[in-house]
């Protein structure tokens, strides 16, 4: 799974880039995928030869640039000193383990909040949210605190994605073999034909067995296939 992917209009399918990161719910036949994105919330179809397995070993909200998996406690606040007031970022909680903190420079103190993972969803201020990033845009636009909002993210080195260019011509080959693949899987299901597909990036999904144990989804509902799905795509 090496390629990033541009939707068709009018269809199921889901637009995405390197980095994504889905929980598939069902396979729907001929290639194709029912998912969420993680990072966007978004369910619709994806192509099974463009995500591989995620290691289980991955926080799936690696996904955000704002999320800090592997930083400490002094080294979030060391960071958010230098970076100055209004920035912000969110680790993994030391003293909750599965629940998450989130840092934040206010005023030349830093103050963290919990945020507390509930099933599939997060908890923090009383509310309840479908995802991390929900927590983030909510309190970018709403004060957290009186008097302030969350202003700069404090993105991981290296998190900014970039556009995927083959290494050498071999490299290049295989990314064509999976397009044409796609375009037949598309064909053969009576799909429009696909055009604008972009050659970047790499992508991941989880594997269907992690799905029922109902940890780190962002939605878990499981999904039947919507009538516009069955009329246009499937026929």
């Amino acid at each position: 799974a090496i390629l990033p992917y541009t939707k068709m209009p009018d269809t199921d399918e889901l637009t995405f880039k390197k980095g994504d990161i889905f929980f598939v719910h069902n396979d729907m036949g001929n290639g194709w995928l029912w998912v969420t994105a993680h990072r966007t919330g978004e369910q619709g179809m994806i192509f099974r030869e463009l995500v591989e397995d995620l290691d289980d070993s991955i926080d799936p909200n690696t996904v955000f640039p704002w999320f800090h998996p592997n930083c400490t406690k002094n080294e979030a606040v060391d960071l958010l000193v230098k970076a100055g007031p209004g920035s912000f970022l969110v680790r993994p909680s030391d003293n909750s383990p599965g629940d998450y903190s989130l840092f934040f420079h206010i005023n030349n103190q830093i103050q963290r909040f919990r945020i507390e993972k509930k099933g599939v969803r997060y908890l923090m201020g009383g509310r309840i949210f479908e995802c991390l990033d929900a927590v983030i845009n909510r309190y970018r636009k709403e004060q957290i605190v009186e008097g302030y909002t969350l202003q700069h993210p404090l993105v991981v080195d290296g998190s900014k994605q970039l556009d995927w260019v083959p290494e050498n011509q071999k490299a290049k080959s295989e990314a064509e073999k999976i397009y044409a693949t796609l375009r037949e899987c598309r064909d053969q299901a009576g799909l429009k034909k696909m055009r604008g597909i972009k050659h970047q990036g790499y992508l991941h999904r989880k594997s269907e067995g992690e799905i029922g144990s109902g940890e780190n989804l962002c939605h878990l509902e499981r999904m039947s296939r919507p009538s516009r799905f069955e009329e246009d795509a499937w026929y």
